[in-house]
């Protein structure tokens, strides 16, 4: 019995300097594939691709100084290639999932790293296998805040999923993104 209320003691300490907090994320991205590709016999000769996101963002602060963060993102970016002499361009869209968990250095900065899930929406032009279509990702992050309600965020963002299909022609295997951060919503239990 002892152990139960010492368990919840602590529990409940924990909760009572606990913080919830809700944003929105928008920025621009900056993909490449940082070895070299190949579809096939043939090399893919691939230029950065450009994008921006937009996300939604939730963050519990627990014991001070960790945080978990969740996101509900959606990423579009144009990429351009070159196979054989054949150029493949467009804009791709996808949908992400990141779930990281942070650390505040000090009282203006914060490190994060995690893995994110992404779901892409033109996945039928190239995917071979459908199964391959959901990519994970590693993530890590380093956020400023210039006040109590905006942040400037830089991330990176590198595939951990197999490359086995012409997936990589359109979607980088890596990203760097900056963008801005508005807290839409703080509550402190």
């Amino acid at each position: 019995m002892k152990k139960i209320l010492f368990t919840l003691f602590i529990s409940a300490s924990i909760l009572s300097f606990s913080q919830s907090i809700i944003s929105t994320s928008v920025g621009t991205s900056l993909g490449f594939n940082y070895e070299k590709s190949y579809l096939w016999k043939y090399e893919v000769e691939s230029s950065p691709s450009i994008g921006g996101y937009l996300s939604l963002n939730y963050e519990y602060r627990f014991v001070k100084p960790y945080f978990i963060r969740f996101k509900l993102g959606f990423h579009q970016f144009y990429a351009q290639s070159i196979i054989n002499n054949n150029t493949t361009k467009g804009y791709n869209y996808n949908f992400t999932f990141p779930l990281t968990v942070g650390y505040c250095i000090k009282e203006k900065w914060d490190t994060e790293i995690g893995i994110g899930i992404q779901d892409y929406r033109d996945r039928d032009e190239f995917a071979l296998i459908k199964s391959y279509n959901i990519r994970y990702n590693l993530i890590v992050g380093l956020t400023y805040k210039i006040n109590d309600k905006w942040s400037v965020e830089l991330l990176f963002s590198r595939m951990l999923s197999e490359k086995i299909d012409a997936f990589v022609i359109k979607h980088y295997t890596d990203h760097f993104m900056i963008g801005a951060n508005y807290q839409l919503f703080s509550q402190k239990k």
